[in-house]
């Protein structure tokens, strides 16, 4: 059962230092999503939440590159074509 982490999410974004660049898998057909259900872990971002494969980039790596890497890590996939179709830049006030 997915769980509100709301209020947990913002205190740990709140403490935490900028996010290293990260890249992100959304698939999806008419008929179906690909998503991740995270772990019921406490010290992990949003857990128990729906979330999209992916992961940080390793320093000198593309956001492809690291799509790639984190997709045959996760769930041992590699797509014949990856498409960047949306970039988002965390800006953080201190």
């Amino acid at each position: 059962m997915q769980r509100d982490n709301t209020e947990a999410m913002a205190a740990n974004i709140s403490r935490d230092p900028i996010p290293p660049p990260a890249a992100k898998a959304a698939r999806s057909s008419p008929a179906s999503r690909l998503m991740q259900l995270r772990d019921e872990i406490p010290t992990i971002v949003a857990p128990g939440c729906w979330g999209l494969f992916g992961g940080h980039l390793d320093p000198g790596e593309t956001p492809e590159q690291a799509l790639r890497r984190e997709l045959l890590e996760e769930i041992s996939w590699q797509p014949l074509a990856v498409e960047l179709v949306m970039q988002h830049i965390l800006q953080r006030q201190t």
